[in-house]
C-alpha cells in the first residue's frame, strides 16, 4: 500500500508537466501562418520531357548499380565470415 502514494504523485507531476498540444506544433499563437524556413523554392533549369525521361533513365541505372555494389559486398563479407568461422572451427 505504501506505492500508491509514490505513484499517485508521480501521476499527478506527469499531468502537470504536460505541455498542451497547440503548443508542441510549429503553429502556434505566435506563428499562425507557421514558421518561414527560407525563401520558396525557384528552379532556374527546366528540363523538357525528352530531358527528364533520359534523367530518371540514368537515376534507374545508378540505382542497379549501387544496389548490385552493396549485395556484392554483402555476399562477400558473409563467405569470408563464413570461410573464416569453418576454418577456425576445424583449427581447434
Amino acid at each position: 500500500m505504501s506505492s500508491y502514494g509514490r505513484i499517485s504523485a508521480m501521476l499527478i507531476t506527469l499531468k502537470n508537466n504536460r505541455s498542451p498540444k497547440c503548443e508542441r506544433k510549429l503553429g502556434n499563437k505566435e506563428y499562425p501562418e507557421g514558421v518561414q524556413i527560407g525563401p520558396p523554392l525557384q528552379y532556374k533549369n527546366k528540363l523538357s520531357e525528352h530531358q527528364m525521361r533520359v534523367f530518371k533513365e540514368k537515376l534507374v541505372l545508378k540505382k542497379r548499380k549501387t544496389t548490385r555494389r552493396t549485395i556484392m559486398i554483402y555476399i562477400i563479407t558473409l563467405l569470408t565470415v563464413a570461410i573464416f568461422i569453418t576454418y577456425k572451427v576445424n583449427t581447434y
